[in-house]
């Protein structure tokens, strides 16, 4: 028994114990369901806070939202996972660029000058990679 799942049956009634301790010993000894009920519920969250942006840019413009609360969400989650990719593949192009680099160049040999001039000027692939992704 690991300490959080000491600390829930402590704190709930001794009459609830045979309950939530299948609960636990099912759920959380698989970290597998552990890890993915993580996952959702921050991408839930970070969803909700597109989801806000969107309400108070509504406010702001005064337009009335029209669509349902289900399809507002859902574009909101999915707008979030985008964002997301966007900036995990800035930081693969930022960070990791070298190793792309070689990667790119031993798949397409034909295109190292371009990806030369990209290495020169990455500062201004990037910013004008963010400028096209952060204006949709």
């Amino acid at each position: 028994m690991d300490f959080f799942e000491e600390v829930v049956l402590a704190i709930l009634p001794n009459y609830l114990d045979d309950i939530f301790d299948p609960f636990f010993r099912d759920n959380f000894i698989n970290t597998n369901v552990v890890f993915s009920i993580s996952i959702f519920m921050a991408l839930w969250t970070a969803s909700k806070g597109i989801q806000n942006l969107t309400v108070g840019l509504n406010k702001i413009f005064n337009i009335e939202e029209t669509r349902s609360w289900l399809r507002v969400r859902v574009i909101s989650l999915i707008y979030m996972l985008f964002m997301m990719g966007v900036l995990i593949g800035m930081l693969i192009f930022v960070i990791r660029w070298s190793m792309v680099f070689e990667f790119l160049s031993e798949i397409f040999p034909e295109l190292m000058p371009v990806f030369r001039a990209l290495e020169w000027g990455r500062p201004g692939v990037l910013f004008f990679f963010m400028s096209v992704i952060f204006d949709i």
